[in-house]
């Protein structure tokens, strides 16, 4: 008879923005992920625009690197951006800010 692996998994939520000891950032990799998503373009773009081999960010999505230094820094500018634009939006009156539907009219 089989034995079921059992995984443990750690739902804990974590800061976006974690930081280490020194005090500089780090950036998980599904925070990496969800900047990427929410900029809605491929790796391979996301890695032209910010400068890296779509290789690199693949590592970073998976967690077997971590963005450093200069790279870091552009990846939490274009978080910093992402969260003005989402206030912008969510503070808007209604009917601006909102997209519209795709294929559609309002």
């Amino acid at each position: 008879m089989r034995k079921q692996l059992r995984l443990k998994h750690n739902h804990r939520k974590r800061p976006a923005i974690q930081r280490k000891a020194n005090g500089k950032a780090v950036l998980s990799r599904r925070r990496i992920r969800q900047i990427r998503f929410a900029c809605g373009i491929s790796q391979a773009v996301f890695a032209a625009r910010i400068g890296v081999n779509v290789i690199t960010v693949s590592r970073w999505e998976r967690g077997y690197q971590a963005p450093k230094g200069l790279y870091l820094d552009k990846l939490l500018s274009v978080q910093k951006s992402l969260e003005r634009k989402a206030r912008v939006i969510t503070n808007a009156p209604h009917g601006e800010g909102e997209v519209p539907a795709p294929g559609g009219t309002q």
